[in-house]
């Protein structure tokens, strides 16, 4: 098995483009790491971004989490910055 990394993980989602019924590979990818236990979720918040042009109220989605066993796909060492 290779290297594995460590990290954060940080998005910022407007809450139309995910509705429920979404099933595109972005909903999966979190599901599947919240099941293998490789992302753990510190914050998931809905918070509102701004006002739109009609005057109805448009929502984000915030998810702040841990990653951990990431391959790192032959890097030589982890990338920081």
């Amino acid at each position: 098995m290779g290297a594995r990394a460590t990290g954060r993980a940080v998005f910022n989602l407007e809450e139309a483009a995910l509705p429920a019924s979404e099933r595109s590979g972005f909903p999966l990818l979190v599901k599947h790491r919240l099941v293998s236990d490789t992302l753990h979720v510190h914050a998931f918040e809905l918070h509102r971004h701004r006002l739109a042009l009609e005057g109805l109220a448009l929502f984000d989605r915030l998810l702040v989490g841990r990653v951990a066993g990431i391959p790192t796909y032959g890097m030589s060492s982890p990338v920081h910055g």
